[in-house]
């Protein structure tokens, strides 16, 4: 998932940001959007994007900006799974919060 961090959930603003990437081999392929995830994104304000698909953040990092460019494989279960770049936010050295890249 893709989220900002905010203090106790009161009206601090954005404090940081993170991402985190389901592990890209164990369990089963993941479902993906369904209703649980859809249902996390509507009640989570600071919640950007979420997924239970197998795959990992590459992040490219410089002295003013953080991508974390967030991708999928369509199935770890076969060999040659298709891996695509399923979300990618940016986060701006002096701008709180994860911006669509």
């Amino acid at each position: 998932y893709a989220s900002d961090l905010v203090q106790d959930n009161a009206d601090s603003g954005v404090i940081s940001s993170e991402f985190l990437a389901t592990s890209i081999s164990s369990g089963a392929d993941g479902q993906g959007m369904d209703a649980y995830a859809e249902n996390q994104l509507r009640h989570s304000p600071h919640l950007k994007a979420t997924t239970d698909k197998r795959g990992y953040v590459l992040c490219d990092v410089t002295r003013d900006t953080w991508i974390g460019d967030m991708k999928t494989l369509d199935t770890v279960m076969r060999p040659n799974g298709t891996l695509q770049s399923w979300k990618r936010y940016a986060v701006e050295h002096g701008r709180p919060g994860l911006q669509e890249a």
